[in-house]
């Protein structure tokens, strides 16, 4: 398992390496136009606005993983189901068309 890890972790790097051997760095080449410069703006606002909500999910994820991991209850017996929560539903489907809508302005 340990080796595998590592060989995943060294192909990772590796492929990251020959990306940047292109070109440096993750963002795009300088904006020479109007256009090009919103375009830029725009990756950039995207790219950090997305940024902060995958670590604020990876945090909740090993939270919850540390937070509730297996103790008393055997590993074929479910959970407790919660269904029919209308406000939470109407939030994860309004959330993201607002930011949806945030990113189209």
């Amino acid at each position: 398992m340990r080796r595998s890890l590592a060989f995943a972790l060294v192909s990772a790097l590796v492929l990251a390496g020959t990306a940047l051997a292109a070109e440096p760095g993750f963002t795009p080449p300088e904006p020479h136009s109007p256009n090009a410069e919103a375009i830029n703006d725009t990756y950039n606002w995207v790219s950090i606005f997305t940024g902060a909500i995958f670590l604020l999910v990876q945090g909740a994820l090993l939270y919850f993983i540390v937070r509730y991991r297996r103790r008393r209850r055997p590993r074929t017996e479910d959970g407790a189901q919660v269904h029919g929560n209308t406000n939470l539903e109407l939030a994860w489907t309004v959330g993201p068309v607002l930011i949806l809508v945030a990113i189209g302005a």
